[in-house]
Formats: structure tokens, sequence, C-alpha cells
């Protein structure tokens, strides 16, 4: 803007993609998958595709809807009515569930009923070695293989029903039975569980929000900012996801009148 005097005071927003591949620096920890699901023109993002900001493997998206303004960033954010077979389809990716792995992400809820609504799945009833993330009432829960559903995060959602909460779940192959999975809820420890089998490989397509199959049905909300890291986690590392890790960006910023500039 020119014709401004000096000294006036102006203020700026703007915003940015909170995180990268390489947003930690122990290279044991490298995201794998990353979606900002801002549908945004720039990225070639539309309706049906998700873009994985990680450059592995983009996704289909199937009956979700999308909000365009209302994601935990201010950008746009993916949303599902509860519908069967909505959801983000990567393909049959069993590295995606393997060993050690960090899913995080930010969810929207909008009701809390019996059904178990699936928020990660990679999972058939066959027998094989498959993962699921569900919300069922307010709880979070979880499946590896054909064990019965595991409430692990009672109450999870209960005080976050209709806003904002950060989810991050991490699965750790320490070497011997049982394994440990822990619960992070806004960046703190939440709760902790353990499996005997690791989830290995599937026939399934792995897929976000929902899964295609009728006998669960999709999350009933909003999903953005969504990552796996391959590798575990620590409690600082889920804490600094959650905060953004402050100081870890650096803004450039030119100012002009017209004819000169300040940088």
């Amino acid at each position: 803007q020119e014709g401004v005097s000096s000294d006036t005071n102006f203020r700026y927003n703007w915003t940015a993609p909170p995180i990268n591949r390489t947003f930690f620096a122990d290279p044991n920890k490298k995201i794998i998958l990353l979606l900002h699901l801002d549908k945004n023109p720039l990225y070639a993002e539309t309706a049906t595709l998700a873009v994985d900001f990680s450059n592995n493997k983009n996704g289909t998206v199937t009956g979700l809807l999308m909000n365009s303004s209302g994601g935990i960033l201010g950008g746009g954010a993916r949303g599902a009515t509860g519908t069967v077979g909505s959801r983000i389809d990567f393909g049959d990716l069993d590295h995606y569930i393997q060993s050690n792995k960090t899913y995080a992400f930010w969810a929207y809820t909008n009701m809390s009923d019996s059904n178990n609504r699936v928020l990660i799945d990679k999972y058939t009833d066959l027998g094989t070695a498959g993962f699921r993330l569900l919300q069922s009432k307010a709880n979070l829960t979880y499946k590896v293989q054909s064990d019965a559903v595991v409430r692990a995060g009672d109450d999870f959602f209960g005080p976050f029903l209709g806003k904002w909460v950060h989810v991050a779940v991490v699965l750790e192959d320490d070497g011997a039975t049982p394994y440990p999975i822990r619960f992070y809820r806004n960046g703190l420890l939440y709760n902790s569980s353990q499996f005997t089998t690791l989830p290995t490989e599937n026939t399934a397509t792995f897929a976000v929000i929902g899964v295609s199959s009728a006998a669960d049905d999709s999350f009933n909300g909003t999903i953005d900012e969504f990552l796996i890291v391959n590798g575990t986690l620590n409690a600082t590392d889920v804490f600094n996801l959650y905060q953004l890790s402050e100081g870890r960006y650096r803004w450039i910023v030119n100012v002009t009148d017209g004819s000169l500039t300040n940088g």
C-alpha cells in the first residue's frame, strides 16, 4: 500500500504449514505421511485428492466434506458425517502400520454414539495382522489383528465433543511382548495399554477418517493436520508437535513505500 505516512503501525496475519517431513531432528523419526487437508489449488489438491506433503503417496478422497476455513489453523480440513465408505484411501501400504509408528492429528468430534467410528484403518476380520483406531462413544479404542476392541482411552473425547482435540498414538516394538501403545491428548500422556501381536501386513487399504467396510462407520466429525511418523515419538516430541514447536520458523518480510524497500 502506497501513500502511508512514516511510523504508521500495521498488523499482518499469516498461516503456514506447522510441520514438514524433517520436523524432527532425529533421523529415526521421519514423517512418512503428512496431510494438511486444505484443498489448496497451489498444490493441485482437489475435492477428491489429498496431497501428501511428505512426498510419498497422495490419497483418494471419497464422500468427505470440505471445510475451507474451519481447520485448526484457520485453513481447510476434511469432514465426515459417519457415512459408510467415506474416507481418504492410500492403497495397500503395509509400512503405514508396521513396526514402530506414531499417528498424530487434530480431531473435531460431532457426536458420541455407541457405533465404532473409524479414525484410522488398515484392517480386515480375516485374522491378518492389521490395525484400526476408533472412537466408540466418548472413548478412544483400537484393534490389532482380530482381537476384541480395546478401550484404552476411556472418555478421551468426552470433554471435547464439539471442540478440537489433538490426538497422538504411539505403537512401539521394543522387542518383547506385550508391546506398549500410548495415547496422548493435547500433548500430554492420557493412557497406555499393551498388545500381543504386532501389526505387520494386511490386504486392506490404508484409510483415514473411515473405512469401506459396512462393519464400522466412518468418523463423524472433522480431521486436520494428519501425520504418520516412522518411529516412536517420546513425550517431549508429542508435546512439541501439539505446541507446533515455537521458534522453529523464520520469517522474511519486505516493506516498501513504492520507492524504498526495507527487508
